[in-house]
């Protein structure tokens, strides 16, 4: 579905973005606005509801998409990259290496030299990715203060890079936290689409027995020690537990 969440300006050799606002009443119109002249820009343009068809297949959490004049177009790809769909239709998913670390990519923007800039939802900033796959950090830190999850990313007209960061609790720690908050107060409700939760935002089968050993060997200490009355002695408060 056409959106306008890229609104960026032009980047790099052909590079265009549009916003095609969504109506539910076809046709939708869309405009790119007006400017302080009152030069209006795409007057009459329409697209009917009906004429809107699928671009791509098999591709992995497309969030941000962005098209290039050539026909080409880029989506996100959540597992470490972007996908590139050719004008001809064919799916070439451009990622990190296979034991590299990948990020979850949300928003994205192209460079001029024709590199990918990727915001890293899973939680560690910004990262340059090449069109041979090759990735690396690019904006981790601000002012030495770690920028975490980020949702988007942008490169305006004089060259600079913009990063929106969607939350300081980042999604790996909240989904862990709903999980551990579930497990402690409604331990029977426990399902698998729990477990794929955590999956889905990058914790492992390992990672997820780890995370519930660890809420149920404490809640069964607590429990334990509201059961007897047992209270902690100095030492065990000395270990800042």
């Amino acid at each position: 579905m056409p959106h306008g969440r890229n609104q960026l300006p032009p980047r790099g050799p052909g590079a265009a973005s549009r916003a095609f606002p969504v109506s539910s009443n076809p046709p939708m119109v869309a405009r790119r606005g007006v400017d302080g002249r009152g030069e209006a820009a795409m007057d009459g343009f329409r697209i009917a509801i009906d004429a809107l068809v699928d671009h791509g297949a098999g591709l992995t959490r497309p969030e941000c998409v962005l098209c290039l004049k050539s026909g080409t177009v880029f989506t996100s790809n959540g597992e470490g990259g972007v996908t590139r769909i050719g004008a001809d239709g064919a799916v070439r998913p451009i990622v990190a290496p296979e034991g590299a670390y990948r990020p979850m990519t949300n928003g994205f923007a192209l460079t001029a030299e024709g590199d990918f800039l990727l915001a890293d939802l899973r939680g560690d900033g910004v990262w340059r990715l090449g069109q041979d796959g090759a990735c690396s950090p690019f904006l981790q830190h601000v002012d030495g203060v770690r920028l975490g999850s980020t949702n988007f990313v942008g490169i305006d007209a004089k060259g600079r890079v913009w990063a929106t960061v969607s939350t300081r609790l980042e999604p790996r720690q909240r989904a862990m936290l709903d999980f551990v908050v579930k497990v402690t107060n409604r331990p029977a409700e426990m399902v698998e689409a729990d477990r794929q939760a955590l999956r889905d935002i990058g914790f492992s089968d390992p990672d997820i027995w780890d995370i519930s050993e660890v809420a149920a060997f404490f809640n069964m200490t607590n429990r334990m020690s509201l059961a007897i009355d047992m209270l902690p002695n100095p030492e065990y408060h000395g270990m800042t537990r």
